[in-house]
């Protein structure tokens, strides 16, 4: 290989590539290793939903973290486009929480009114307001929490944009490598980043350093509808459907213990296209594409971990972000840039360290 790097990344998915690009916009060196091929799991996966809402209604630090990260997206997608020279857009007009009850419906009117929902401009939509602005909503529906804020991304397109904007920062890549292939150890000359996805805790149990890090199986489908009449992504019933600009629907997502299998099941599909029926009955009409699935890294506190390993000079790590990964890639990237190039803790990260598991007794 060629000089040694400032910065090792271990791990080539979208918080992997972010943290890189932002480095290296900073002209810091960067290599990533990726195990298979950049972006090949969760990141491209992933429906691409940028929902804070979607994990916490109260003003915890994982909202904060997702709030901030939404708040970056406008700023992270125009610079991305310019150093890729690719189109990288927000879609959508945004996200409804849809009633099919009035328990239900009780429970988003208080949900539009937490401070939650009003730093996110969330407000209710009765039953004639919601099918004015959407229409093909499934009879049972009698209102919804819109959330114009909560938009989504193409995650396959926004990959393919961190590479090219990565490659023109001079961060240079190495594909199909394996912990064995290469000394997983930090170097005195480099610091590294474990940002493996699912893969993390394996990685770190080779060295000894134990994460309560896990995976956890996702199934998308994606469909195709004959018109563009679904405009909205829709969250009810245990699930979504995430539109795109071009026709698509993605349907999601299952959350399975199922370790590290990435097959997409029979079960699996019918589950989502229920969900999908049940969100939108014209979804029994739309095109069948595919369905895939993919392992998200989940932690035993459902937050990230982020920030230095405990005890371990020169190694630092970013994962467990579950379902949140496209979501808070910027903020993720914005604040482990700053603790690599300044050494000091950004305060934004405490509440996500790895410290939290020692202290505990985990590690």
């Amino acid at each position: 290989m060629a000089q040694t790097p400032d910065v090792v990344i271990v791990g080539g998915g979208i918080i992997g590539l972010s943290i890189a690009w932002y480095l290296a916009r900073e002209g810091v060196t960067v290599r990533v290793l990726e195990r298979d091929r950049l972006g090949s799991h969760a990141s491209s996966a992933a429906a691409g939903m940028l929902a804070p809402l979607a994990e916490s209604d109260e003003i915890t630090p994982l909202f904060r973290f997702g709030k901030a990260s939404l708040d970056l997206y406008p700023t992270f997608v125009e610079q991305l486009a310019f150093d890729s020279e690719m189109d990288v857009l927000l879609e959508g007009p945004g996200l409804l929480r849809l009633a099919f009850n009035g328990k239900e419906a009780d429970l988003l009117r208080a949900l539009v009114q937490t401070p939650a929902g009003q730093e996110l401009e969330t407000k209710w939509l009765d039953e004639s307001e919601v099918r004015d602005i959407q229409s093909g909503l499934a009879e049972k529906v009698c209102g919804a929490a819109y959330s114009p804020r909560e938009q989504d991304v193409d995650p396959k397109r926004l990959i393919q944009a961190l590479i090219k904007a990565c490659q023109k920062q001079n961060v240079s890549f190495v594909e199909g490598i394996h912990a064995e292939q290469h000394a997983m150890v930090p170097s005195e000359s480099s610091k590294t980043i474990y940002a493996a996805g699912a893969w993390t805790g394996e990685l770190l149990a080779s060295l000894d350093y134990q994460l309560p890090v896990k995976p956890v199986k996702g199934q998308v489908v994606l469909l195709q509808q004959p018109t563009k009449e679904l405009r909205f992504t829709l969250y009810g019933l245990g699930g979504y459907l995430v539109p795109r600009e071009n026709g698509n629907v993605l349907v999601g997502a299952t959350s399975e213990d199922a370790g590290f299998d990435e097959r997409a099941t029979d079960e699996g599909t019918e589950q989502l296209l229920t969900k999908a029926t049940h969100l939108y009955p014209a979804a029994d009409q739309f095109t069948f594409i595919e369905a895939w699935a993919s392992v998200r890294p989940g932690t035993s506190d459902d937050l990230p971990i982020l920030g230095r390993l405990t005890g371990v000079e020169n190694a630092f790590v970013a994962t467990g972000h579950y379902r949140n990964g496209i979501l808070q890639a910027p903020i993720t990237a914005k604040l482990m840039a700053e603790l690599i190039i300044t050494d000091k803790d950004p305060e934004a990260l405490a509440p996500f360290s790895a410290a939290r598991f020692t202290q505990a007794g985990v590690v």
